[in-house]
């Protein structure tokens, strides 16, 4: 029997300078997309109530995530 050490079963790639700003780049984009659906979203319910603790919470997050200010 023979023993075996260290060494690592995960395939390494090597990639270019190039390689990771693109990857940055889908990266942020997909981000920024998900970040605009998310504000979408909480103003959408916001305005959608009348109950004012959802507007509140939603108000919070809106600012907290965004810096963005709604009044009712």
């Amino acid at each position: 029997m023979e023993a075996v050490v260290g060494g690592s079963s995960r395939h390494q790639v090597m990639t270019t300078y190039e390689d990771e700003l693109e990857l940055l780049n889908e990266i942020t984009q997909q981000q920024n997309n998900a970040a605009e659906e998310r504000s979408k979203e909480l103003l959408t319910q916001y305005f959608s109530t009348d109950d004012a603790d959802i507007q509140l919470i939603n108000a919070s997050d809106l600012f907290k995530e965004f810096g963005k200010v709604v009044e009712p």
